[in-house]
């Protein structure tokens, strides 16, 4: 994921979004969804300033 967020663009942005889906997938099928709502969440800040992808974030409730 980390070569991902280095870079920009929506393709990328999808990608990385994808990537979100199945890591909460399976947090969740482990019992641990909170450990990816901060994983989520310090993402989220730290990329903050990247509005395409945090509308993509927000419309997959990630």
């Amino acid at each position: 994921m980390e070569p991902l967020t280095e870079q920009s663009g929506n393709a990328v942005y999808e990608q990385v979004v994808s990537l979100l889906l199945s890591i909460r997938d399976c947090h969740l099928r482990l019992g641990s969804p909170e450990e990816f709502t901060e994983y989520a969440t310090t993402l989220r800040h730290a990329q903050r300033r990247k509005r395409n992808l945090m509308r993509l974030m927000d419309e997959h409730k990630l």
